[in-house]
Parts: structure tokens; C-alpha cells; sequence
């Protein structure tokens, strides 16, 4: 379950690996 995943996974964490590889789709919005 991909869900129970991003649950698991911290908001820290994933504004680190934001941080480390940026999306360029995000960007552009």
C-alpha cells in the first residue's frame, strides 16, 4: 500500500529529498 508508505514517511524527510532533487514540475507551478 503506496499510502501507508507516504504516511510513513516524515514531512522532513521529504523536504529534504525536495531540497536535494527539486521537481522542476513543481517549480513551474
Amino acid at each position: 500500500m503506496p499510502g501507508r508508505q507516504w504516511q510513513d514517511v516524515s514531512p522532513r524527510r521529504y523536504i529534504l529529498s525536495y531540497a536535494y532533487q527539486p521537481a522542476p514540475n513543481l517549480r513551474s507551478r
